[in-house]
């Protein structure tokens, strides 16, 4: 399904650079929509620290930083319940949070693997996740969680 168009002008010809979702990822949004309504995807409870920065900490440490590293945790979610530790600022830097490296056995590169892993996952299917704590590869742990509907997080979240 295409969304966009680039036109670097605004209007006219377009340059042939198209955006698009691809049919399979509609599809499985529309049904949830359909079956659970809006905003009724699976979700952990987490807010992830983007990519970009999650490389510039790996570079300053000078050693991989492989996986989707937890910046926030949501109250009442299953993130909370699992423990799963949000980074911290502190006086001297930032204490890096938890990284979820794997889903169900699947190598989680990137924030995207980690989207992806959770929101394509059965509905009431429990999930295991691998998790360095505090993004320390001699503190792994294997956890399971049933997602929730981000839609029942957003209500605990203004409680």
């Amino acid at each position: 399904m295409n969304t966009m168009i680039y036109a670097p002008n605004g209007v006219g010809a377009n340059i042939g650079i198209g955006f698009a979702i691809p049919v399979d990822t509609v599809s499985r949004y529309v049904n949830q929509i359909i079956k659970y309504g809006p905003n009724a995807r699976p979700s952990l409870g987490v807010s992830i620290l983007p990519d970009q920065i999650r490389k510039q900490y790996a570079h300053n440490l000078r050693r991989p930083l492989e996986g989707a590293i937890i910046a926030e945790v949501v109250p009442g979610s299953p993130a909370d319940a699992l423990k799963l530790a949000p980074c911290e600022r502190q006086r001297a830097g930032v204490l890096l949070g938890d990284m979820i490296t794997a889903v169900n056995g699947n190598d989680i590169k990137k924030n995207e693997d980690l989207l992806c892993a959770v929101e394509e996952s059965d509905a009431d299917q429990a999930i295991k996740i691998t998790v360095q704590r505090n993004c320390d590869p001699a503190r792994v742990e294997e956890l399971e969680f049933i997602p929730v509907q981000r839609k029942s997080l957003t209500s605990r979240a203004q409680e």
